[in-house]
């Protein structure tokens, strides 16, 4: 479910830009290096872009598995002999929260391994990708749940805004650039939400 998992490491990765002096006196600095290294690696693998000019080409899976069947099997993964089929977003079956959520985390990351963790060509990766994502999430709107089917009975996805908002202010933070800032005013909502989650980041 590569929903809840990008929104997850956007807010593992915004603690430890926030907190990152703390982490240094604790001692764990290269430990928050390698855990949000490891789930930004399985995103990068699973956004397959196409040409930059065109983000009709881009392909980016949302989730890899049943959940039904996954559920239902407690154990460890070497053990999952189940099928596991892969669910994908392109220019004909949409998913720009997804897309945007995903474009945040690259985006986040890029601060994190520029900033904290010392692996500027990484971040440069991330941020590439970023953009990109976030192209591809602005040419095609659309809730990821509507297209990938199998995800909505576990993590269903309720609007397109909060995260048209939300990846649009990351890569402003990270470049400046005046486009994504007008694409987030233009998407902020004004109510207020219960509170933040996956589903709602905007609060």
């Amino acid at each position: 479910f590569n929903f809840p998992m990008a929104w997850a490491t956007v807010m593992l990765e915004w603690g430890f830009l926030s907190f990152k002096d703390a982490y240094e006196a604790a001692g764990q600095t290269q430990h928050m290096c390698e855990n949000v290294k490891w789930p930004l690696d399985y995103l990068l693998k699973c956004y397959i872009p196409g040409d930059k000019a065109d983000p009709d080409d881009d392909i980016l899976y949302a989730q890899v598995g049943d959940g039904n069947l996954d559920h239902g099997k407690w154990g460890r993964p070497e053990e999952m002999t189940m099928a596991r089929p892969s669910y994908a977003l392109s220019a004909s079956k949409p998913g720009s929260d997804l897309a945007m959520e995903q474009a945040a985390a690259f985006a986040a990351g890029y601060l994190v391994f520029k900033d904290i963790c010392n692996d500027a060509s990484y971040a440069d990766t991330l941020l590439e990708n970023a953009k990109q994502l976030w192209e591809f999430a602005i040419a095609h709107q659309g809730k990821y749940s509507s297209s990938v089917t199998a995800a909505s009975g576990y993590y269903q996805s309720f609007n397109v805004t909060d995260e048209n908002c939300w990846g649009s202010l990351w890569l402003y933070k990270v470049t400046g650039e005046q486009k994504y800032l007008d694409e987030a005013k233009k998407w902020y909502d004004m109510a207020p939400d219960w509170g933040m989650s996956w589903d709602d980041v905007i609060i």
